[in-house]
């Protein structure tokens, strides 16, 4: 007598192929949401390490009365770099934002390079966005200068800080005091710690932050090739990005007084120490 062929060995070519696409499928759903949220744990870590900056430059001007010039790219420092007439250490971009001008004053410059490590009190990591890149650091050169960031108002920078159409985004065009730049997961235009920056990508917004100059871009995110290719994250110090007002009140809070600039009473920083005692 015939037997009936047994099904029930295994599986059949057709049902492993199913079986694999199947997995295939949810193995890639997972992937792709890894990858999200990885993304967006490297754009948080981003993000407060610009806020830790912001209030570590913040300290540094009310210890020091004035911003630290920027570092090489290998960290190199010198206090000297920040005197009258020094140069900057090897590595930082210089540019003179008037440099058409006949007679332009040299201090009308912007140096670029990485945060100092040691005067900002950060480690390495610190200074390194969430995909290991190091934050570009651009600052106006007068006011690292000896008590460069003393008087009531505060001196105004010369970085202009713009949208993707070349908007102006300050309260006032042209008067930011510094830019500090997290080039993005592709990193283009980022410091190496061996000297010298990753190629940006020409012609493309995201390119025009890595070009040394006083002129930053902050845009929507974009992925897609061309010209409006952008990744960076990018703060200032301006009213419009919560900078200077945070400034000020960081400024006050550390005298153990508080913000008011328009009371008659406050001292050069726009600070109240104690209330007038009413007659």
């Amino acid at each position: 007598m015939r037997r009936k062929p047994n099904c029930k060995k295994g599986f059949s070519l057709i049902e492993l192929a199913v079986v694999m696409a199947i997995a295939g499928i949810l193995l890639g759903g997972f992937l792709q949401l890894y990858s999200v949220m990885d993304q967006q744990k490297r754009q948080e870590i981003t993000k407060q390490r610009l806020r830790d900056i912001r209030t570590a430059l913040t300290h540094y001007v009310i210890t020091h009365g004035h911003l630290p010039c920027p570092a090489g790219p290998s960290g190199e420092y010198s206090k000297e770099q920040c005197a009258h007439d020094a140069e900057p250490v090897l590595g930082v971009i210089r540019f003179n934002v008037n440099k058409m001008s006949a007679g332009a004053d040299p201090k009308n410059e912007v140096w670029t390079g990485i945060l100092p490590m040691k005067e900002l009190r950060f480690d390495r990591e610190q200074i390194q966005d969430g995909w290991g890149g190091a934050f570009t650091y651009a600052v106006s050169r007068r006011l690292t200068l000896p008590n460069g960031m003393l008087g009531n108002p505060l001196p105004l920078g010369v970085i202009s800080v713009v949208d993707e159409k070349d908007g102006n985004l300050l309260d006032k065009p042209d008067t930011s005091r510094y830019v500090v730049v997290s080039h993005g997961p592709t990193g283009d235009g980022a410091w190496l710690q061996g000297g010298g920056r990753k190629p940006c990508t020409e012609d493309t917004l995201d390119g025009r932050n890595c070009l040394g100059r006083n002129v930053f871009v902050i845009a929507p995110l974009s992925n897609q090739p061309g010209k409006n290719f952008y990744d960076d994250i990018v703060i200032h110090d301006d009213l419009n990005a919560g900078g200077a007002l945070v400034d000020y009140l960081a400024i006050c809070s550390a005298k153990q007084g508080f913000y008011d600039p328009a009371n008659p009473y406050a001292d050069r920083d726009g600070c109240i120490l104690s209330r007038p005692r009413l007659r």
